[in-house]
């Protein structure tokens, strides 16, 4: 068994390859939170006991089946949050198992881009934008090139609005980024960024 520990694995260990058994099956329909291209998030439980609230504040990402780059993913994750981004911030990893196909990490409570701006009917602010840019630099900056920054893969917290003649718009906000199961170490900053200011732009229409 392959086990990436990011702490002492304690429970985690015991009970994450049960837990992934039951999150897969129609039991698990009760606790999803998202999906990606690479993967389903759910809450993490127990699965000796679902009534417990011993892993509140974690969720598990289970990878799909053939998915080929579990410990490129891990071992992205693991360096943006080592590096102490300032402008964004990305959920803690507290453990992961390769061979059960899954990892455990912190639940962001905020909501993703998509459902913020285009469910909520809600503009970005000029403001705003610009500090998406910046987060997304940020991380260019730490040598990582994010791959798939489409609105499904950044997150928004505390978010604050004002009502215009236009309609609702989103005015600050902290940042999250997540999902690094199609990024890649870049091998120039400058590369990096350009590639992602304009896959930024086309997912905002601008």
């Amino acid at each position: 068994m392959t086990v990436i520990n990011m702490r002492d694995p304690g429970r985690f260990e015991e009970v994450l390859p049960q837990a992934v058994e039951l999150l897969r099956s129609p039991e698990g329909f009760g606790f999803y939170v998202g999906k990606g291209k690479d993967g389903w998030v759910y809450h993490m439980v127990d699965p000796t006991d679902l009534l417990s609230n011993e892993f509140e504040g974690l969720d598990v990402k289970i990878w799909v089946p053939g998915f080929t780059r579990r410990r490129s993913e891990i071992e992205i994750h693991r360096h943006v949050f080592a590096s102490r981004p300032t402008h964004f911030r990305v959920p803690e990893l507290v453990h992961a198992d390769t061979s059960s196909g899954a990892f455990v990490m912190e639940h962001i409570r905020g909501m993703t881009a998509y459902r913020a701006l285009f469910h909520g009917r809600r503009l970005i602010s000029e403001s705003l934008y610009d500090s998406v840019l910046t987060a997304f630099r940020e991380l260019n900056v730490m040598g990582v090139h994010h791959g798939d920054a489409h609105l499904l893969n950044w997150m928004l917290e505390d978010i604050e609005t004002i009502q215009t003649p236009r309609g609702t718009v989103i005015t600050d906000a902290d940042v999250v980024i997540i999902d690094f199961g199609r990024s890649s170490f870049s091998h120039g900053e400058d590369v990096a960024q350009v590639r992602e200011d304009i896959e930024f732009k086309v997912v905002l229409g601008l």
